[in-house]
């Protein structure tokens, strides 16, 4: 059974209300990207118990479409929030940030900063360019 948080609505919503709205945003967005991670994972793990009867396989096509649409539902059903880990993951921060120190957010940018340097690894393999011809380095 699913639940919607341990913490009442109107205790996340105070939470939220005393933190900046961009930060919000940030920690929102980490949330959810978490959750979506998560529910990747599962999805993966429950297509690959499934088992091919050879009858109807749509070979190496099936494999990277099935897989980018399991990307896509796991992205639905985090912003969905029908989990709850996200909205826990998102309390979790949003407390870390009311009882914050001003360098408390290099957790955020640290976050962000990853998923830059994932965008643009991504970028490179799509281009076909290797990464010594870029005029910068990534990261590993």
């Amino acid at each position: 059974m699913f639940t919607k948080g341990i913490l009442p609505s109107s205790q996340i919503e105070q939470l939220r209300s005393q933190v900046p709205a961009k930060e919000r945003a940030v920690i929102k967005q980490a949330a959810e990207d978490f959750e979506s991670l998560f529910m990747g994972i599962v999805l993966k793990s429950m297509r690959n118990t499934v088992q091919k009867s050879g009858l109807i396989d749509g070979g190496h096509a099936e494999e990277v479409y099935g897989s980018m649409l399991d990307d896509e539902y796991s992205k639905m059903m985090s912003s969905q929030r029908h989990t709850g880990i996200a909205d826990e993951i998102e309390r979790f921060l949003l407390e870390s940030q009311v009882g914050r120190r001003p360098d408390n957010m290099e957790g955020l940018k640290a976050y962000q900063a990853t998923q830059l340097q994932d965008q643009a690894k991504q970028a490179i393999i799509e281009s076909g360019k290797s990464q010594a011809s870029l005029p910068f380095k990534i990261m590993k």
